[in-house]
């Protein structure tokens, strides 16, 4: 039991870290931006034109990023479970409701 309060303390800790990475990336990333930004506003961009661009360039990275992280835990629960010594149940999301995404079909 103590291993694996050790393995989610490891996790939260990378999980963290990752956040931090994510946020301080992010900012950067806007900074090099703002000369677009500046070029759609006198192209005559709106406020709201500005802010639903980069929602949905948000959100299509977050998807991205979500069904590649799930294709690898997929891929990898095998493996951690022959580590740690103990059989790890599957993902909620089985291979054949994995099948049914369109995230997936370019996967398969």
């Amino acid at each position: 039991m103590t291993v694996i309060y050790v393995l989610v303390a490891v996790g939260l800790l990378i999980l963290l870290i990752g956040c931090f990475t994510y946020i301080n990336l992010s900012t950067a990333r806007s900074m090099e931006r703002a000369r677009e930004v500046g070029v759609r506003k006198v192209l005559g961009a709106g406020p709201k034109q500005l802010f639903w661009q980069f929602m949905i360039e948000s959100a299509m990275l977050c998807l991205l990023a979500m069904a590649f992280s799930i294709l690898l835990a997929s891929l990898l629960l095998p493996y951690f479970s022959s580590l740690t010594g103990k059989r790890c149940r599957s993902l909620p999301c089985s291979q054949d409701r994995l099948s049914r995404l369109p995230l997936r079909w370019p996967f398969l």
